[in-house]
Formats: C-alpha cells, structure tokens, sequence
C-alpha cells in the first residue's frame, strides 16, 4: 500500500470524523429552522473535501514529522469520536465544565503527540478505517431512525380537538406566544380586560422544553422529548420520529402563518406561510458558527433587528389570510416575548420589554378580531415552553453575566393556555396539558375550569 494513499486514507478519517458531528446536523437544521433549500446548503459540504486535501498535502511536505502530526490528528479524531458516542448513549452523565474541557484539550494533544510516534503503519491504517465506519455511523443513524420510528398519521386543529373545545366559537385565532411563562401573562389579560372582553385562563403542563420537540407534541399527542431535525420537514429519535406531511387538516378552513418548522407540509391546509430565517442568522455565518466552541470565538447572534422585521412579516402573512373574509380557524406562531438573542443586554428588562410587546400585538389582533367578526370570535393564547432562564444564563449562553437571574422565576416547565371571547362562558372546557392540545383526539379536558384555572369578566382589571 503507497505511501500516498495512507495519506490520504487518514486524512480523509481526520476530516470526516470531525465534520461528522456537527455538519449533517448543521445541514439538516439549516433546511428544517432556517428554510434553506438543499441547493443553498449543498456547496457547505465541500469543506471537509478541501480540508482531506489541505491535511494530505500538509502532511507529505512535512515528511516525517507531517505523518507523525497526522497520526497524533487521527488519534484525537478517535478520541472525539468515543467521546461523542459515549455522550449520545449515556445523555444523563454529567457534562465536563468548560474550563474542565479546556484543561484536558492541552493534555490529550500532548498524549497523541507522544503515542504517535509508536504506532505502526497497519496499526494507523485499521485506526482510520474504524474512525471512517463510526463517523459515517454517527451520520446515518439518525435517517435510520427515521425509517424505522415513523408511523401513524395525526389531525390537528379539528372542532375535537381540546383547543376547540374551550374557544366554542366559529371563529377562532389561535396565537402561540414563543417562550411565554404563566408569571408573565398579567400585560395579556389587561390588554384583554381594557377592550371588555371575557378571559379565562390555566396554567397547564408545557408539551416540551423546546420549541422543537414541544410544537409536534401539541400537534400529535405524544412525547417528541429527543428529537433533531433530520430534513426540510423531518425530527427523528431513538423512539419517535415525525415527518410534518404525516400531518393533516383536522378541518377544511384551516390557516398556519409560523416559523421555526415546517408547517406548510401539513396537507389540506386552505392556506400556509412561513417565515423563514427567524432567530436564524444567515446561512454563512451559522456554517462557522456549527463547529464545536465556535460560537465562543465568533459572533453567532442574529442581525440586530432580525425578530422585529420577521414579526412584521408574520403579521401581514396572517392578514393576508382568508380567515378574515371567510372565518374559520387561523393559527399564528409569533417570536415573542422569546429573547431575540440580537445584543447583549439584561435578561429581564428585554423579556419585560418583549412581553408589552407581545400585549401591543395582542391589542392589534383583538381589534382586528372585533371589526371583522363581531362579538362571534375566540382567542386562544398558549406556549410552547415558559422562559428558559437557566438556559440564556447559562455559560456561553446570549445573556451570560452577574445577576442574569435576578428577578426571574425557576423554569417550572408550565405555561399559560388563554382564552379569550366577547361572550365565554362562566367555567369553559379547558385542557389539563398542552400535549396533544391541538391534535385531533387530545387528553382529557376538565368539565369546567381546571383547578389552576381562573376567569375573568368583561371589565378592566385591578
């Protein structure tokens, strides 16, 4: 066996193992949030192409010393790749602190730099192969589970469904407050009161601690806890997977104006948009941001202004909607009060400050409601997921610092599900959970206001 093709065969390992992790999930992510095409994420995968080439020729300049840095580089790439694994399979073992991991980066290149030395050419060729198969391993699983886990077919937003059955209404706007805690909800309720309209609301278990795997659990009635994308329309797992055409109109006048997913694959929709690029930055910028640390070196942030901008698109794709000539049901997924990530600045005064105005939206969208349908209207207000505090304060995290915490609640994994009408009625059907509140055949809704309910009457509040 050349000389050469060793050269190659280790650097193709070296580069493969390492893009491995983190590039197909970059790829897959950047169709499935971002809304890129395949054709505008394609030309990102020649990378690790040009890097086998850079590494081989770096090594056969260098001689000697170049094959032995190879080695000690494929040595590392074994190691990364064990890590890796070992972290996909036992989840629940406690993550390295950064600086824990920064102290052993020095340590291991050391260790390969000195064992390099000793390994034999055959020895170094079967470490590659191995380091190649477990990379293209690690790629495919998640595809494989995608073919193996995907079943069933879910109606959402039908009249059975446990949202419909507290907004008893013909016409229904159903809004999805991105990120919204049940302590933060009192703006919404005056904004409410202030037009004299009835409100009844519950705090009810979120669906998921994200908006990737709490938004299909609404749709479907089950657990998507562990769930990546793994295409334009497609989250896969272990356990579960979705593809969002297995998704479809529960009722014939149904509208979605969203982000983040894939919401125009549900069939028989009478009408979809998607906004795309929200709390996304551009398609260059999130390539170098993908690679592990990398955001610790680079400015990952969205453009300043990005969420304004992608709300105001939002608000005209839902007006453009039938539903306001011809009724019905219209969803809308908004990004607040969910932190923009845009700047740095305090935790809470931003969140504060996007929940008033998340109240602004809501007083325009109640307007709207009332000049067009009268008092035969109902708005239903829920989350996702409450404010992940320890998440944005965590380190690394947008708004990292001294006194991050300070003044917010503990992530109780709960929000708020509203309801909003000119003529609602004393104890309405509100649902116990958030999962599977809008799919077809949702959990069981407590006769009446649950025990965490409360209701409101048509006057402004105290």
């Amino acid at each position: 066996m050349s000389r050469l093709f060793a050269i190659l065969l280790q650097a193709l390992a070296i580069a493969l193992g390492l893009s491995g992790f983190w590039l197909p999930a970059w790829h897959a992510s950047a169709q499935y949030h971002g809304g890129y095409s395949a054709a505008a994420t394609a030309a990102y995968l020649l990378p690790p192409l040009l890097a086998v080439a850079l590494i081989a020729a770096a090594a056969s300049i260098l001689g000697e010393r170049g094959e032995r840095l190879l080695r000690a580089l494929l040595l590392l790439t074994a190691l990364y790749l064990l890590y890796k694994t070992g972290r996909s399979l036992l989840p629940a073992l406690p993550a390295l602190p950064i600086f824990g991991k920064l102290a052993a980066i020095p340590l291991l290149c050391a260790a390969s730099w000195m064992t390099a030395a000793r390994l034999s050419p055959g020895l170094c060729l079967r470490l590659a192969s191995c380091v190649l198969l477990g990379a293209a391993f690690y790629a495919v699983t998640p595809y494989a589970f995608l073919a193996l886990n995907q079943a069933g077919r879910y109606p959402v937003f039908s009249l059975q469904s446990p949202y419909a059955q507290a907004a008893n209404s013909r016409n229904t706007l159903v809004i999805l407050f991105d990120e919204t805690g049940p302590q933060f909800i009192a703006p919404l309720l005056q904004t409410a009161a202030g037009r004299k309209l009835r409100w009844a609301d519950a705090t009810v278990p979120a669906a998921g601690a994200d908006t990737v795997n709490a938004i299909p659990a609404m749709l479907t009635g089950q657990r998507f806890d562990d769930v990546v994308p793994c295409g334009s329309r497609w989250l896969c797992s272990p356990t579960r997977s979705l593809s969002f055409d297995q998704l479809y109109a529960g009722r014939p006048d149904l509208d979605i104006v969203g982000f983040w997913h894939p919401y125009c694959a549900i069939r028989g929709l009478r009408y979809c948009r998607r906004i795309t690029g929200v709390f996304y930055a551009p398609l260059a910028r999130t390539f170098l941001c993908s690679p592990p640390y990398a955001s610790m070196l680079l400015n990952c942030r969205p453009p300043v202004g990005s969420r304004d901008q992608a709300l105001q698109q939002l608000l005209a794709a839902a007006f453009a909607a039938p539903f306001w000539r011809e009724g019905g049901m219209l969803y809308l997924h908004l990004p607040l009060p969910h932190p923009s990530m845009e700047s740095e600045e305090n935790l809470q005064a931003h969140y504060l400050k996007s929940v008033g105005q998340a109240s602004q939206v809501l007083g325009l969208l109640l307007d709207r409601m009332r000049a067009r349908f009268g008092n035969d209207f109902s708005v239903v207000l829920t989350s996702d997921h409450p404010l992940r505090t320890e998440g944005w304060c965590g380190p690394g995290r947008e708004y990292q610092g001294p006194g991050c915490h300070t003044g917010l609640p503990v992530n109780k994994k709960r929000v708020p599900f509203i309801v909003i009408s000119p003529s609602l009625p004393p104890l309405p059907r509100m649902p116990l959970t958030n999962v599977g509140v809008f799919h077809g055949n949702g959990p069981p809704r407590a006769q009446g206001a649950a025990a965490s309910s409360r209701s409101g009457p048509a006057a402004p509040m105290a």
